[in-house]
């Protein structure tokens, strides 16, 4: 979503993307350190967050790093809701 040099390109990427029936969004702060995140937000505008399921992922290993980086995504993304949130990068 942020590789294409022109943002307005990304956006109708997304845009088209879910007007054609793909409806699962996946995303990560990390991409392109946030970029991503915010041009998925700018592409849900207009209705376009209510015709998919969001996901993104985070990494913070405490209660303060993963709320920050929950609220951070949220504000990127323009959404109220993660429909799926994933905690990346666990080693056991």
């Amino acid at each position: 979503m942020a590789r294409p040099p022109d943002e307005q390109d990304g956006i109708r990427l997304i845009r088209s993307a879910i007007d054609r029936g793909i409806n699962f969004m996946d995303n990560f702060w990390d991409y392109h350190n946030g970029g991503s995140e915010i041009r998925m937000g700018k592409a849900l505008q207009g209705g376009y967050r209510d015709k998919v399921f969001l996901m993104t992922k985070i990494d913070g290993r405490t209660k303060a790093e993963a709320t920050k980086q929950i609220n951070e995504s949220l504000k990127r993304l323009k959404s109220d809701r993660i429909d799926l949130l994933q905690v990346s990068g666990i080693c056991i």
